[in-house]
């Protein structure tokens, strides 16, 4: 199969320059610390904590994941416009007020208030960040080695939220305005460190005053090129519709099924570290046959798993977990370097931000889909279900690699 994917061993083995070499160390220090995200396995006992009921926290939830929808493609078009780095920097400082916000008022209009802002944060980070070191890459002719760094990042970034989770619940037991405070240090080191990255040249030389961006991407994706990457971006949206639901949802599972709180939270820890590996074992597979392993063969395995998932024991059914988180992380960074190959430098933030926008629709909707059906048929049957979903990705994927020979 002949792909931009594919490069050479020569090509494999060059040195990066010694400013981009900067840039990603900058780059990679950004991203891991912006994982120590210390609420991730508690806040939805800090929510109870505040005094809010189960419809509250639903509410709040809601609140967020709109928030991050209806700004998830404005925020990629002004990022193209006026440069990516401002507005990842603008969302993490965006981060740091939710943390100082929810350790300093109380009550659920505030709150609400300060989930919009996180769903806000969110949408100003995804996209940009990627685009921003992924067009350093491309000026340097580096772009087949940017999964590395995206694998890199990812694995690493992994293993430091899993430590994160549990230093979280550490710093509980003091309280839980140091779990926050904790967050926000952190958020600022992610700061500091992003302040060495440079703004893409590509930027300047689009960002004039008759430039649209919103006409040039809309035509790359309704009829240039982008057309073309649709069935890849659902592909994935369909993996995630099935994935990330199971992940979240087999906390009450394990826990009614016997696991303790505290062991639940050592599992999902364990699955952390675990989706580092995937992260990592990424970059490793064979260059040639990336694609096919990531598009085709990753997406039967999941559907395999699934079915069997829920026929064993506990200990069988966490097994059967930690392998699906791995091959989950496994195809990530290779979806992501692919794509970004794929996308048009001056609208890549845009792009990304598309694809993070379907990502959100199909996320959102598992969500509401697992809730509603497991509570009519249980969380086993529709687990086992789910097998469906891979399956129809698999002929999406197939269809898309047939056009790349």
């Amino acid at each position: 199969m002949k792909s931009n994917y594919s490069i050479s061993k020569k090509e494999n083995q060059q040195s990066l320059p010694t400013h981009l070499n900067r840039s990603r160390r900058a780059y990679f220090l950004y991203y891991i610390a912006s994982q120590a995200v210390f609420d991730r396995g508690i806040f939805i006992l800090f929510l109870l904590s505040q005094g809010f009921n189960d419809v509250e926290i639903g509410l709040l939830q809601s609140v967020l994941f709109a928030a991050a929808f209806i700004l998830e493609i404005p925020t990629g078009l002004l990022g193209d416009k006026y440069g990516r780095k401002k507005s990842v920097i603008t969302g993490l400082l965006v981060y740091i007020g939710y943390c100082f916000g929810v350790i300093s008022f109380t009550g659920l209009t505030a709150f609400l208030c300060f989930y919009a802002l996180y769903g806000l944060a969110m949408s100003l980070v995804s996209g940009s960040d990627r685009s921003l070191i992924y067009d350093l890459y491309k000026q340097e002719g580096q772009e087949a080695a940017f999964i590395k760094l995206e694998s890199l990042s990812r694995s690493v970034g992994s293993i430091v939220l899993g430590l994160a989770i549990i230093i979280g619940g550490v710093l509980q037991a003091v309280s839980w305005d140091m779990v926050y405070l904790a967050y926000a240090g952190a958020l600022v080191m992610s700061l500091f460190a992003l302040s060495f990255v440079p703004e893409p040249k590509v930027i300047d030389e689009h960002h004039d005053e008759d430039f649209s961006v919103m006409r040039e991407a809309s035509r790359y994706f309704i009829t240039g090129a982008g057309r073309i990457q649709l069935p890849i971006i659902i592909f994935m949206a369909l993996i995630n519709f099935i994935f990330f639901p199971y992940f979240i949802f087999s906390q009450s599972s394990f826990k009614d099924l016997g696991l303790t709180v505290e062991n639940v939270a050592w599992v999902f820890a364990i699955a952390q570290f675990v989706t580092s590996v995937g992260y990592f074992s990424s970059n490793k597979l064979p260059h040639k046959y990336r694609l096919n392993i990531a598009f085709v063969i990753c997406p039967l395995l999941l559907a395999g798993l699934y079915v069997i998932s829920q026929l064993g024991s506990l200990t069988f059914m966490i097994g059967v977990f930690f392998i699906i988180c791995f091959i989950d992380a496994l195809i990530s960074p290779i979806y992501v370097s692919h794509l970004n190959q794929t996308f048009e430098s001056k609208i890549r933030a845009f792009s990304n931000s598309f694809d993070s926008f379907i990502q959100t629709i199909f996320i959102s909707l598992g969500f509401y889909l697992y809730g509603e059906l497991s509570t009519q048929f249980g969380f086993s049957i529709v687990v086992q279900c789910s097998f469906v979903f891979p399956l129809i990705a698999v002929m999406l994927s197939s269809k898309y690699l047939s056009k790349l020979r």
